[in-house]
């Protein structure tokens, strides 16, 4: 499945989600979030993603599962072109109440001849922190 496939479906899943961190920085969390991808750090990732209040359990734990199944996709495809070399994340960009924010995220394989992926993560302040809302 390619990059594009996966990250989609992952935005897909996560429809059921909106999203959970502590950093006060987008671009922190951003980098953070490709990095718990890439290492298949689900309780990482979940923590990092905010899901909303009324969601039920069971839907949840389907998310989770078909997330993990997408993750270990994308960490056998990384692995496939020499591994994760460096994860960089840009500034972000905001909405005008600085509620939102869209930070691209770059991921650089140990293949040099592997093309750079780029990413647009998505996210959201909630009480304070900024969560992937994916």
């Amino acid at each position: 499945m390619s990059y594009l496939k996966i990250w989609i479906a992952l935005n897909l899943a996560a429809l059921f989600f909106a999203g959970c961190s502590g950093s006060d920085s987008p671009a922190g969390v951003a980098q953070s979030f490709a990095e718990a991808a890439y290492s298949r750090d689900i309780d990482a990732l979940m923590e990092m993603v905010n899901i909303p209040q009324d969601a039920e359990p069971a839907m949840q734990t389907l998310a989770r599962g078909k997330i993990e199944v997408m993750l270990d996709q994308m960490a056998a495809s990384a692995e496939a072109k020499g591994g994760i070399e460096d994860i960089r994340s840009g500034e972000p960009t905001f909405n005008d109440d600085q509620s939102l924010a869209t930070v691209e995220v770059t991921m650089s394989f140990k293949d040099g001849d592997a093309s750079e992926q780029i990413e647009q993560v998505r996210l959201i302040k909630v009480d304070g922190d900024w969560k992937v809302n994916l």
